[in-house]
């Protein structure tokens, strides 16, 4: 059931990142910060490969499999979107959207194996 609910997650915000990149204009954001839309991308899809990573986690693959198939997940749907981007109006395909999307699912990997190892028996099941 935990499982089920994780890949419905996961394919709920996919589907979202789908729809927001479909859109023709997307609105500016406030401010003069810089490459805050990358900062976007990387927090978007370090939560998507954090989602396929929970998911298969409790499908029962193991922990170390499941951070690197989300991320690696994650980073292929990136890879996708940005293609998918082509063939709608006023939007274009970027590698460095990509590089970024790759970067937030590497770094929540990163994150949840450092933490794995620095808090043992908080990341780990009881065994069935």
């Amino acid at each position: 059931m935990r499982a089920a609910l994780l890949w419905a997650l996961s394919g709920a915000w996919a589907a979202g990142i789908f729809a927001v990149s479909h859109l023709e204009n997307l609105p500016e954001a406030p401010g003069e910060i810089p490459h805050l839309d990358k900062l976007a991308h990387a927090g978007v899809y370090a939560v998507l490969a954090a989602l396929v990573s929970c998911a298969l986690s409790a499908s029962g693959a193991a922990r170390r499999r499941a951070l690197v198939l989300g991320a690696v997940a994650a980073a292929a749907y990136g890879a996708t979107d940005e293609f998918h981007q082509v063939f709608v109006p006023g939007r274009e395909a970027s590698l460095f959207d990509w590089a970024a999307d790759a970067c937030g699912a590497g770094l929540f990997a990163a994150w949840w194996a450092l933490m794995s190892r620095r808090f043992p028996g908080r990341t780990r099941r009881p065994a069935p």
